[in-house]
């Protein structure tokens, strides 16, 4: 599967592409970092944890129907992930969906000090 940036999500400073194995380590900054996790709702991901995330992303990718999407969130200007975003059906109730996101500490907190 390639990599490249998909057409929906495509803003100034970050696009949304798919996850694919290369990514374990950048996800592993999001999903295994403490200081992001408290947020999130889940402890922190090991490598491997983390290994299986983007795995089952990517099998999920390959669906059809397609039913889960989780996203890299990328730095336009480098391709560097920052962070991922998931949306997916809700098995527990009819006609409804989850949103997911998870960015890095760095990011957001360079974010919030950037001038509007």
């Amino acid at each position: 599967m390639a990599l490249t940036p998909l057409p929906y999500g495509d803003g100034s400073r970050l696009l949304l592409r798919e996850l694919g194995v290369g990514d374990v380590v950048a996800v592993h900054g999001v999903c295994g970092s403490p200081a992001v996790t408290e947020h999130l709702g889940f402890e922190p991901r090991s490598v491997e944890g983390v290994r299986g995330i983007v795995g089952r992303s990517m099998e999920a990718a390959r669906a059809v129907p397609r039913e889960e999407y989780a996203l890299g969130v990328v730095e336009r200007g480098t391709g560097v992930l920052v962070g991922f975003g998931g949306l997916a059906l809700d098995p527990h109730q009819q006609r409804a969906a989850m949103v997911t996101y998870g960015i890095l500490r760095e990011e957001w907190e360079a974010t919030a000090s950037r001038p509007r």
